[in-house]
Order: C-alpha cells, then sequence, then structure tokens
C-alpha cells in the first residue's frame, strides 16, 4: 500500500487503460463519469473495482478536489487475494463500497427508466396537440422524419429483478458485527467483488442503451438541424399568423414543449439557449415582418400568383395530354389537395397515391421530349421538370413562388459529377451518357438483348434500339425514376412524386440541394480518407515492356438529384458494367430534408462496401482472400470466439448487429461513421479489432496520421501501414528510375499520379 496525494482536476484513471491499481479515497471527492450521469465519489469509497472482471477501465475516475488515496497494485487476481488476507477491515471496506456503488448505479437506472419513459408519453402528446391545431387552423399536417421509428422503452440487457433487493440485504450483513469474520473468507469476498464488477457493467450497459434511446427521442423535441418538433410547431405559428389566426393555443403548446426540454439533459444547455433565443426572436418580429412583407411583397406576390394560376392546367398543355386524361388527373389532385392528413395509410388514399404518380410519370415522360423541341419553357414546366411542382396550391403558394424565382439559373449545379435529374435525362438524350442500370441490376444494352432472347425484337431492331437515345430516355424514366423518388422520399408507403407543402418540414429554400454543398461534404471526407472512391485499374504502356501496373485512380460517383423532397442519400451502383474504370452513381433527393453531411458519410461507407465486393467477386466474404469485406465478414461472424476482444467488446458487437439486423453491411456502415467522426479525431470508440482493419484498407491521410502517430492507440497500426506504403513507392521509384534510365521517352502521367498517391 501507498498513500498517494492528487491534485484537483487530475485523471486518476482513464477510460481505456488497463487496471493496474485499486485505491481507497482516504479524504475528498472523486468523480465516477458513468454514461448515464457522473457519480460523486467520498471518503471511504474505493477506486477501480468497477472494472475487476474485464481488467481495463470502462471510466474516466477524476479528481472534484485535491485527494488523498491508498494505493494497491493489481497484477491479477492472485494480487487482490493476498491484499484481503493480511486485512480484513480493509476487505470490509472494499466490500461496503462496492455494494455502495451498486445500490447508486441502480438508482440511476431506474431514474433513467422513468425520464425516458416520460419523454416517450411527451412527444406523444405533442403529436396529437400538433395534428389537432393543424386541423382547427386548416393546414395540412407535415411528417416530421424518424418519429414513426419513436417506441417505447425496451432494454435489451435488463438486470435480474431481485439484484435491489439482493445486495441491500448484503449491505445489512456487511454492516453487521455479527458477520465480521465473513471478511476473513478471501475467495468468498473476491468472488463477490468480481459478481458485482459483472452486475455493474451490466447496469451500466442499460443505462447506455436508456442514455441512447433518450438521446434519439430528445432530438425529436429539438436538435441543429432544425428538423424536429419545436420547428414543426414555429412553422405552424409563421403559417398561421401570417393567415391572421388566433394563435394564443399554439404559443402556450410551444411554452409547454420549452418548458419540457429544458429538464432534459441530453437537449444541451447550449442548443436550448439558442433555440429559445430563435424564438424569442421570431415571436417578437413576426408582426412587424408581416405588416413589412405585406407591403413591399403584396404587388410582386400578386404577380406572381397570377403567373402561378392553373398550374396544372398549363403542364398537362404543354405535355398535350389527352383531354379526358386531364379531366381525370385535375380531379385527382383536387381530391388530394382537399384531404387534410396526406400521411395516412387508408386504403382509398393508397390508391389515389397510386393513381397521382402513375399519372405524374405519364406526363413527365411526355412534357420532357417536348421539352427537347422547344426553345423556351414556361416557367411553370421548368418548375414541373426540375422539382416535381404540379399544382400552386398543393405546393403551398410562398415555395411556388420561391421555386418561380429561381428561374432560369435553376440548372446551373455546379461541379461536373452533380447533375439534376431533368439534365441528366437530356445528357442522354444527346448522347452524353447512358442510363443507369435498373433494380434488377440489368444495364440497357442487357435490356435490350432479353428481348431479342424472348423473341420480343428481331436483332436488326436491337441494333436500332442500341443507338436510339429516346428509347435510353425511356428506359431510364421507366427503371431509375420511378424507384428513386421512393427511395430518396424515404417513407415509400406514403410517397406521392406531386410537390407538395405537407412534405416541406423547413423552407424550400433552406432544403435545396445545391452542388456547392454536395462537393463540399465529399471533400470533407476525401480529406480524412483520401481513397474513398480510389480503385485499381490496370495499366500498360509500351515503355513499360511486357508488364504492367496496377495504378490506384480516383473516380467520383454520378450525383444525380431527383426531383422531389426526401430523407434519404441512395447508392444506385458502384460502377457501370463490368468496366472497373467508370463511375457510380449516387441519387440525392432536390430538396434534402436530412443533414447532407451525413447522407454523404453514410453513402461513402456504402460505396466502399459494394465496391469492394464488386473487385473481389465470389470471394468477398473469403478470408483467405485477404479484403476489407472478408476481413469484416469474418470479424463480425466469429465475434464470440474472437480472443483479442473483451467481454465488453463482444457484447457490442452483438448490440451492433442487432440494431442492424444482422447485416453485415449495414454494421460495417455505422462502424465507418463513428471511424470518420470520431477515431479521425484520435477519439477511440471501435475495439481494436476493428481499428485495425479499417486502418489497413480505409487508412487515414497523412495529416490525420501524423496527429495520431503519438496515440497509443494507432501508432502500431499508423507504422504497420506506412511500411507497407513505403515499400510500394520504393518499387514505383525503382519503375520510374527504370525508365529514365533506359532513356525510353517520358514517364507516364499514371505513373507519376500512383507515387503522388502513395505519398498521401
Amino acid at each position: 500500500m501507498s498513500e498517494i496525494q492528487i491534485k484537483k482536476g487530475t485523471i486518476i484513471y482513464q477510460q481505456g487503460t488497463p487496471l493496474t491499481s485499486v485505491s481507497l479515497l482516504s479524504e475528498g471527492t472523486v468523480q465516477l463519469n458513468l454514461p448515464c450521469e457522473n457519480l460523486q465519489l467520498h471518503a471511504g469509497d474505493a477506486l477501480g473495482i468497477l472494472d475487476l472482471n474485464t481488467g481495463v477501465h470502462s471510466c474516466d475516475y477524476i479528481a472534484v478536489t485535491d485527494i488523498i488515496v491508498d494505493s494497491f497494485p493489481y497484477k491479477s487476481p492472485d494480487s487482490l487475494l493476498l491484499l484481503f488476507g493480511d486485512d480484513p477491515d480493509l476487505t470490509r471496506d472494499f466490500y461496503l463500497s462496492s455494494l455502495k456503488m451498486i445500490t447508486a448505479v441502480m438508482d440511476l437506472c431506474q431514474i433513467s427508466k422513468y425520464t425516458c419513459d416520460s419523454l416517450y408519453a411527451s412527444l406523444m402528446e405533442y403529436y396529437r396537440d400538433y395534428c389537432k391545431l393543424c386541423k382547427q387552423y386548416q393546414i395540412p399536417a407535415k411528417t416530421l422524419p424518424g418519429f414513426e421509428n419513436a417506441e417505447p422503452l425496451e432494454i435489451e440487457t435488463k438486470p435480474d429483478s431481485y439484484l435491489r433487493s439482493y445486495y441491500l440485504d448484503c449491505r445489512k450483513i456487511g454492516e453487521n458485527e455479527a458477520f465480521r469474520s465473513l471478511f476473513e473468507k478471501t475467495g468468498f469476498i473476491y468472488g463477490f467483488l468480481l459478481r458485482v464488477s459483472a452486475d455493474l457493467h451490466l447496469l451500466l450497459r442499460s443505462c447506455e442503451e436508456m442514455e441512447q434511446y433518450l438521446a434519439d427521442l430528445s432530438c425529436l423535441l429539438m436538435n441543429e438541424e432544425h428538423i424536429d418538433f419545436l420547428d414543426l410547431f414555429t412553422s405552424l405559428l409563421i403559417t398561421a399568423t401570417q393567415k391572421g389566426e388566433d394563435t394564443l393555443s399554439l404559443t402556450a403548446a410551444i411554452s409547454r414543449l420549452f418548458i419540457r426540454s429544458q429538464n432534459v439533459h441530453s437537449v444541451g444547455q447550449m442548443l436550448y439557449n439558442k433555440r429559445l433565443s430563435e424564438y424569442k426572436q421570431l415571436t417578437s418580429q413576426l408582426s412587424a415582418i408581416v405588416d413589412a412583407r405585406s407591403q413591399e411583397q403584396n404587388q410582386e406576390q400578386v404577380q406572381i400568383s397570377d403567373r402561378l394560376k392553373h398550374s396544372l392546367a398549363i403542364i398537362l398543355d404543354f405535355a398535350q395530354m389527352e383531354p379526358a386524361f386531364c379531366k381525370s388527373y385535375t380531379a385527382l389532385v383536387d381530391e388530394y389537395k382537399s384531404i387534410v392528413d396526406k400521411t395516412s395509410l387508408s386504403e382509398d388514399l393508397c390508391q389515389l397515391r397510386e393513381q397521382l404518380s402513375e399519372g405524374f410519370y405519364d406526363i413527365y415522360r411526355e412534357a420532357f421530349f417536348r421539352s427537347m423541341h422547344s426553345s423556351d419553357l414556361p416557367a411553370v414546366v421548368r418548375m414541373f421538370l426540375y422539382f416535381g411542382y404540379m399544382d400552386e396550391e398543393l405546393c403551398g403558394l410562398e415555395s411556388a413562388s420561391y421555386l418561380y424565382g429561381l428561374q432560369p439559373d435553376v440548372s446551373a449545379c455546379g461541379p461536373s459529377n452533380i447533375y439534376l435529374f431533368y439534365d441528366w435525362l437530356r445528357l442522354i438524350y444527346e448522347g452524353k451518357k447512358q442510363p443507369r442500370r435498373d433494380e434488377f441490376d440489368q444495364d440497357y444494352p442487357a435490356f435490350v438483348q432479353a428481348m431479342v432472347n424472348d423473341g420480343k425484337i428481331t436483332k436488326e431492331k436491337a441494333s436500332e434500339l442500341l443507338n436510339d437515345t429516346t428509347e435510353k430516355v425511356i428506359f431510364e424514366l421507366n427503371n431509375l425514376f420511378r424507384c428513386a423518388g421512393k427511395m430518396t422520399y424515404g417513407r415509400i408507403q406514403t410517397f406521392c412524386p406531386l410537390l407538395s407543402e405537407h412534405d416541406f418540414i423547413k423552407t424550400p429554400e433552406e432544403t435545396l440541394l445545391g452542388g456547392a454543398s454536395i462537393q463540399k461534404a465529399f471533400d470533407e471526407i476525401r480529406m480524412i480518407d483520401f481513397s474513398a472512391f480510389c480503385r485499381e485499374v490496370m495499366f500498360t504502356d509500351p515503355i513499360l515492356g511486357n508488364g504492367y501496373e496496377m495504378i490506384d485512380q480516383e473516380i467520383l460517383p454520378d450525383i444525380i438529384l431527383m426531383p422531389n423532397i426526401g430523407t434519404r442519400g441512395v447508392l444506385w451502383q458502384e460502377i457501370e458494367g463490368r468496366n472497373r474504370s467508370t463511375p457510380g452513381c449516387m441519387l440525392f433527393p432536390v430538396f434534402c430534408l436530412t443533414d447532407i453531411r451525413t447522407l454523404a458519410l453514410r453513402l461513402t461507407g456504402e460505396f466502399r462496401w459494394e465496391m469492394c465486393k464488386r473487385m473481389q467477386g465470389s470471394r468477398w466474404n473469403d478470408v483467405t482472400s485477404q479484403s476489407l469485406t472478408s476481413e469484416y465478414f469474418d470479424y463480425l461472424q466469429f465475434y464470440k470466439k474472437n480472443k483479442d476482444l473483451s467481454p465488453e467488446a463482444k457484447e457490442k458487437c452483438r448490440m451492433q448487429l442487432q440494431r442492424s439486423k444482422s447485416r453485415f453491411r449495414e454494421s460495417f456502415i455505422l462502424d465507418y461513421i463513428t471511424w470518420i467522426t470520431y477515431e479521425s479525431k484520435g477519439t477511440p470508440h471501435l475495439n481494436k479489432v476493428t481499428r485495425k482493419i479499417f486502418m489497413t484498407y480505409c487508412p487515414f491521410s497523412s495529416p490525420y496520421r501524423e496527429a495520431l502517430k503519438k496515440n497509443p492507440f494507432y501508432a502500431s497500426l499508423i507504422e504497420k501501414y506506412e511500411t507497407h506504403k513505403n515499400k510500394e513507392l520504393t518499387r514505383i521509384s525503382h519503375v520510374i528510375t527504370r525508365i529514365q534510365r533506359n532513356g525510353k521517352g517520358e514517364i507516364p502521367p499514371r505513373i507519376l499520379q500512383q507515387a503522388e498517391f502513395l505519398k498521401r
């Protein structure tokens, strides 16, 4: 034993470090940072016993004041048995301290469960209030992304119900002098401490689940992206005020929401203060803004409103649809406009959405081909082709006016690999692009060949179709267009392609995706994961003789913005056909309701997985053929037997597989997001097996590696990666030197680019 004095603010034991000692606090206060809440430890409490069963500290212990501890080295269970054998009083201190800790954690778990149940009930109440207010003001209710997934709390790692009474009785026994001889049984005490340690970890996992549940629910209350109940209510307040409605009941509901959010710690005080300040500013300026705008914009709004009148009729007329079709489709749109709850799953509404969708696709096809022969598109038709707009009342006059104001520069998307869907179709029509594969992974030539095989067309007709750009556009409209809209929308059951006000959780201006914002999101990822969109391609050149070089070539995917509102991004294909040097294809909604960086990060992870599978072919999960997918597949398939994983790490693997519904690709994407978001900054969240796989196949760029070299979690992995990379760089340098020495000519740019790539 050694007495140690420790200054205030010192980290006594750090999360993730090996357990090398246990201590008794003689004087002062220590804070134990638990997942659910911080726990204060005082004189007489033991430090380090939480992790006797794992041998690795799972939490930080921080000195709140200047403290004095009695420290005891811990090398193995035998060292603790010897310690207990020498001093029964010390044994009793550890025993009672462990019981004090576990009862305190059980209390925290009970509080967390009550908080979770209470917040869920509050969210259900807010949803009922919101729907009631929408009905009161005759304003279409909007759908809050993520709310449909909210469910009552179900804890996967729920502790046994008898634990509380069991440990309370154990505490009474320990405090009773009649049982003092019990503390001379060192084997019993050590085994008991291990049991307490195991149960503490079980309780902490429950706390982690509840904290995650609470964080997910609190995001529905308020979040940084403003996709939450607060934004729904404030948007309703703006619309109701502009209509001249009495908003007293609405402001009361918002006040209740703020009061509730203040008591949810996962919301965060900074976020709460920010949103409260925004709301106060809104309420103080709303009347003035409405009055000022009503005078300044009244005349302009009237003019735009006049131009937007009868939008549907203008679009139908431009597409030259049959009169009978125009009449019936107009009636369907009018019926859809009259429905207040457009997210209902009633049979009648589902059938109406299906009829509207079919008509929409027919109109779009005809309007597109007419536009190819029109030198001056009507503004309303352009809005339809780019955004899916059809009716000024359905879209909402304010949103429709904004889209009208985007004319005629709407197609100026920016980077060369990012396209609005209408512009993408135009490039296919002009022969500059090829249509994407259909949902059955069949490209256009394969589709034509299938018709030949089925006897539907002759070989001569097939030759014509292969060069017919009109048919290529129709193939794209019949396949990618119909599927992509539903997928990027995010809620297939309630999808309708007509641009509708109820889908705008935020304004069109806030949600409209531009090429610059998309490029920025992907550039941020590529700064960290420099090889994300690189693939090996074979390079041959006479200057290399009979040999060849495998070159890492970066090929960015084509990104297509679909004419709809949505919450999801989609990886449609990783390459085109069998040619490894062709770009992949990603899809986004042109009005995106979620954070573009999050979507880009998720799609990049999915691209890495699918690209590796494509490269490996049938051996993608064969660990004898080392690759990203095979090693990750092997790791998850046999994680229970992996000796490199601690029991806690194995439990986290189990929970992640459960969260991803045992889909290995989904689990990989979750780990990839963690790798880029946290691990790149030196904050360890992954286990060492996963970290090794990612450092091997998804290495950080040079600046990030340099910053992490001093971190023990990454040092050896980075050293191993850079040793391998330097060998490749030496080899390619020898190739360059050989070409220069032989005087065969200029060094091929591809070889020089590979040398630069290996330095990244």
